[in-house]
């Protein structure tokens, strides 16, 4: 398995694209219907540019590094194709859907999921990065656990059940965590003060969770049951974001809950 196809130029297509390109898999074609942002990708990974679906050329690997929602109907697409090599395999890199939706193609199929937020314009270092496979079969996941190799020290196999609650867990993480710093860094802003005060107990915060059993490091006034503190932190974020109040106290709730 050495000759690759990408189709698509976004996050996760440049990225990928541009770690395959260093390693011994040759990217022969990048395909987005974009034809400006796919010749920029396919000249950085020296591939041949491609904007028509019927011109796809013949590879061992077909990389779907599409929107979530784009995926079904681009598989759709691409059953009809002569040029698709009937012993090719053919993935996704999505946490949330299905293997399965890649099945109408015919060929072997499965996901390799890189699990980390992806940029066009931040470089990235995939030998850090975590890669999940899935496979439809065992040589299919042999494959894809091959190629995942190549690219990080750090890859396993797993289901489509797996890999939904990984994708998960990565939101809960990072994306909502993100939020939460967003909303931290709103509230400094609003209110005159200096961001750069919150960075010790960021990073003391991120240091901690790396321990095994966070539940039991879990502390603030929901935690300590505080009534007092909760009600009068309400009633402040009600004065200024009601949506702010909302979030607040939802959690609350919920870690109340749990100790």
């Amino acid at each position: 398995m050495k000759r690759i196809v990408i189709l698509g130029t976004g996050n996760v297509a440049t990225r990928l694209a541009k770690a395959l390109h260093k390693t011994a898999y040759e990217i022969v074609q990048i395909y987005g219907r974009t034809p400006a942002s796919t010749r920029k990708l396919a000249k950085q990974v020296d591939a041949k540019a491609c904007s028509d679906l019927q011109k796809i050329e013949v590879a061992d690997l077909y990389v779907v590094a599409v929107k979530d929602d784009a995926i079904s109907s681009l598989a759709k697409e691409l059953k009809h194709l002569k040029t698709i090599a009937p012993k090719a395999i053919i993935v996704h890199n999505s946490g949330s859907v299905a293997s399965t939706a890649l099945k109408v193609t015919g060929l072997a199929y499965g996901v390799l999921y890189p699990l980390q937020s992806l940029k066009k314009q931040v470089a990235i270092d995939f030998f850090h990065v975590p890669f999940a496979v899935t496979g439809d079969t065992p040589k299919t996941r042999k494959s894809l656990h091959e190629l995942a190799r190549n690219l990080s020290k750090k890859t396993f196999v797993i289901s489509d059940e797996q890999r939904m609650a990984l994708h998960i867990a990565a939101i809960f993480a990072n994306n909502f965590t993100h939020y939460m710093l967003v909303q931290a860094q709103q509230l400094c802003k609003e209110h005159k003060l200096q961001w750069d005060l919150l960075y010790p107990l960021i990073e003391h915060t991120f240091k901690q969770a790396k321990q095994t059993d966070l539940a039991l490091l879990q502390t603030g006034p929901a935690s300590r049951k505080d009534t007092q503190t909760l009600k009068a932190h309400s009633a402040f974020l009600k004065q200024n974001n009601k949506a702010q109040e909302k979030v607040y106290r939802l959690i609350s709730e919920m870690i109340a809950a749990n100790n």
